[in-house]
């Protein structure tokens, strides 16, 4: 992290915090030569007189001479109409954003900004936050966090596992703060191809390409005023990072095929499942894009650190479902059965076992713990079972091949799922609802095998599947089948 990302925000246990580094002010020429001082994480003031966080013996400073304030992009350095002014690349200036490495004169005096040590400072708990389900030690935490961020304007990146809810820690962030009655728009950079991916961030003009037969308005400029989500910023390409950079930097974005560049007026932020400091060492993400998506960095914990939000969870997506009376159907038995799963696919695995078990226990005439076992067909294991499936992987990282030496027919029969799905009943359920419900176990069970033969090679599942690359990753990661 540099000082072009003041404040970050981590999640560590069941402890939030509040993580920034400091800014140092040395001064390299004038009176004061080789002094230094860490400045506060909001703003500070230089001059002679007594009452500033750097107090300069320099005559040629006035008494209040500057002030420094911390921004998304870096410091706003402002002049407090001194008499000598203040200097930044030799001319004279009222107000300028600096990075990192910046130096000003001020009289006989010059200034450097340098990075200073990280420190941190736990936050507040709160409840709740907007839609966000779960009173967890751990989600409070989190909520007390985006509290103190939301009515900023900061750029903010949100790291977690798949299906812990970015999305919809993104949506809060945004309903939660000024720009609440403007667009919320989302684009997921691992479900579109490099190509479309670049006319959707940023827009064409007509004839840019072959098959652009109109203009197209890209989602910066669709969405002035409010808030952009970038899904999976891991995903985008390197050479649109610089782009992106560019967006952050300068508020401007042009639009492919157009030398015309036009200003933006957006929030933006983005997520990622991945560790984008391993991806930066491997030369696959841009360092300075790293630090400026990272003004404030807020990590979601998994679902296996909160089981205790598991009956509220269920509870809520049972309701959203059409339930009448969910707590009837939570007993403490299938509760104890929920809890002891590990949830790779975390809090969306959850809704998609509990709306399924809903779906299956209505139409096959199941009860809610007969109909949450049979969704168990592919990746929704016991906690202890990792160990005993890890032990079939091969030595190229495959999945485990469990009910080897059974047919797939075999492996239907035993399980039962369909054909108790599918008695004197189900025509009384709407079609479309018990179709998505029923097509969404056949790809769980289909995909899921492909994973155990490949692991996490994509373009052999794809291959196979006779998909396109991207189309897999998507499916995989809504079904909780990829991180």
């Amino acid at each position: 992290m540099s000082s072009d990302s003041p404040t970050q925000v981590i999640y560590a246990d069941r402890e939030a915090l509040l993580v920034f580094r400091a800014t140092v002010l040395r001064v390299l020429a004038g009176p004061d030569a080789g002094r230094s001082v860490e400045l506060p994480a909001a703003r500070a003031t230089v001059g002679s007189a007594a009452d500033n966080d750097l107090v300069l013996r320099d005559e040629s400073v006035s008494r209040h001479h500057l002030e420094i304030q911390v921004h998304d992009r870096g410091y706003l350095v402002r002049d407090l109409d001194s008499t000598n002014g203040t200097y930044y690349r030799g001319a004279r200036i009222r107000e300028a954003l600096l990075r990192v490495s910046g130096e000003i004169r001020l009289g006989a005096t010059v200034l450097r900004f340098e990075q200073g040590k990280e420190h941190s400072g736990s936050v507040s708990a709160r409840a709740s936050f907007g839609r966000l389900v779960g009173s967890a030690p751990a989600m409070q935490q989190v909520y007390g966090v985006l509290a103190a961020v939301a009515p900023t304007d900061v750029t903010v990146l949100i790291e977690g596992e798949t299906g812990t809810g970015k999305e919809l820690v993104a949506e809060q962030l945004h309903r939660q703060s000024a720009r609440a009655s403007y667009p919320f728009s989302v684009i997921d950079c691992g479900a579109l191809s490099e190509s479309l991916i670049e006319s959707e961030l940023f827009g064409h003009e007509k004839g840019a390409f072959t098959g652009a037969v109109g203009e197209r308005v890209g989602i910066f400029e669709k969405t002035r005023g409010g808030t952009v989500f970038l899904d999976e910023i891991g995903e985008l390409p390197l050479h649109l990072q610089t782009r992106l950079l560019r967006v952050l930097d300068q508020r401007t974005i042009r639009r492919v095929g157009s030398n015309v560049q036009r200003k933006v007026d957006v929030r933006l932020v983005a997520a990622t499942n991945r560790k984008l400091d391993d991806e930066v060492a491997a030369g696959r993400f841009r360092q300075d894009l790293l630090y400026r998506l990272s003004v404030v960095k807020i990590r979601l914990p998994p679902l296996r650190r909160r089981k205790e939000d598991i009956r509220e969870l269920a509870r809520n997506f049972l309701l959203q479902a059409g339930a009448i009376d969910p707590d009837a159907v939570l007993s403490e038995a299938l509760l104890e059965v929920l809890r002891n799963r590990r949830w790779p696919g975390n809090v969306r695995e959850l809704r998609n076992v509990v709306e399924r078990a809903m779906v299956m226990a209505d139409a096959a005439g199941l009860d809610a713990m007969d109909a949450v076992q049979e969704t168990d067909v592919s990746r929704v294991a016991p906690a202890d079972a990792h160990d005993a499936h890890g032990a079939h992987h091969g030595e190229h990282g495959g999945g485990a091949m469990r009910g080897e030496g059974q047919s797939d027919d075999e492996r239907l029969a035993q399980q039962g799922w369909l054909a108790r799905a599918m008695p004197a009943g189900y025509l009384d359920r709407p079609y479309k609802h018990t179709r998505e419900a029923l097509l969404e176990q056949f790809d769980t069970l289909y995909l899921g095998r492909l994973v155990d033969r490949h692991g996490t090679n994509i373009s052999a599942i794809a291959r196979d599947a006779e998909i396109d690359r991207h189309v897999a990753r998507r499916l995989l990661r809504k079904l909780g089948l990829y991180e």
